[in-house]
């Protein structure tokens, strides 16, 4: 039996490679807001889901999914003609390398800055861990600014999932600074950005924030949301009592116990944000 899949996401977070990898790949897809910052990702609803209260959740039939990487993985073995993950079997050992080094020895650096910057309270956030943290991933992006020298992608010459995964991570590593010193890099996820099926960068949806809109911010409103998509989805939201820059790009949308509600709607791409 044929199900509708059904992605739970909230930019700019991790969903982002997982919406990309469905974009990439046209499938047909129900896209379900989880208004992270209005706290639905811990309304009784969701955790039936996700009990670890977090997004992406990619929905297939009985089959549920929640992490990001399982996830892209996962719809490249499900659906092998459209041709995202490599045939070969050393490629794909080599994308399994990629996606798990961008998920450790890349993503958790970042995620330790933006703990003690943002996501702890004051009380437990240790000013000492940020520049350890930032040396502790440009070590690492070391090996991938080699590797990418003379390629266009992270594994053979063609696209696959592992480029989605590696891309978004990297330009959340733009957002606090940590490519400026890496050409390989930052051209490596200029190019993948300006693919016709890639989402919006992680700035650009962090600017589009500020727009207002009708509000729409629990989750029996955000059902309203809900849609079938192929790719063009557009969540543009307007926050209620702090300033933007308070939830900006480096939250990456994870910083959302200490924000007040943000309401959402859910629109068309706006034209000039289209590839």
């Amino acid at each position: 039996m044929n199900h509708t899949l059904k992605l739970y996401e909230f930019p700019p977070t991790r969903s982002i490679r997982v919406r990309w990898a469905l974009q990439e790949m046209q499938l047909d897809f129900d896209s379900i807001l989880v208004n992270l910052p209005a706290r639905e990702h811990h309304a009784s609803e969701f955790l039936k889901i996700n009990p670890a209260a977090k997004v992406p959740v990619l929905v297939d039939g009985d089959l549920v999914l929640i992490e990001s990487v399982a996830i892209v993985l996962y719809l490249a073995d499900k659906y092998p003609d459209r041709a995202f993950t490599p045939t070969s079997v050393a490629y794909r050992g080599l994308m399994a390398q990629w996606l798990l080094f961008a998920a450790t020895e890349l993503e958790q650096p970042l995620w330790r800055i933006a703990r003690h910057t943002r996501l702890y309270p004051a009380a437990r956030r240790l000013a000492a861990e940020i520049p350890i943290a930032r040396d502790d991933f440009c070590d690492m992006a070391k090996v991938l600014e080699a590797h990418l020298k003379d390629r266009r992608f992270v594994v053979g010459d063609t696209v696959c999932v592992a480029d989605f995964v590696v891309a978004y991570t990297l330009d959340w590593a733009n957002e606090v600074q940590l490519l400026d010193a890496s050409p390989e890099m930052r051209g490596y996820m200029d190019r993948m950005y300006t693919r016709p099926k890639a989402p919006a960068r992680t700035t650009t949806v962090s600017r589009h924030w500020a727009r207002s809109h009708p509000l729409k911010s629990d989750l029996a409103k955000s059902r309203q949301g809900r849609r079938r998509s192929s790719g063009k989805p557009w969540l543009e939201a307007r926050q209620v009592g702090t300033p933007l820059a308070e939830y900006d790009g480096q939250n990456h949308g994870h910083a959302i116990c200490e924000q007040p509600a943000v309401t959402v709607m859910w629109r068309e791409t706006p034209p000039q944000l289209r590839h």
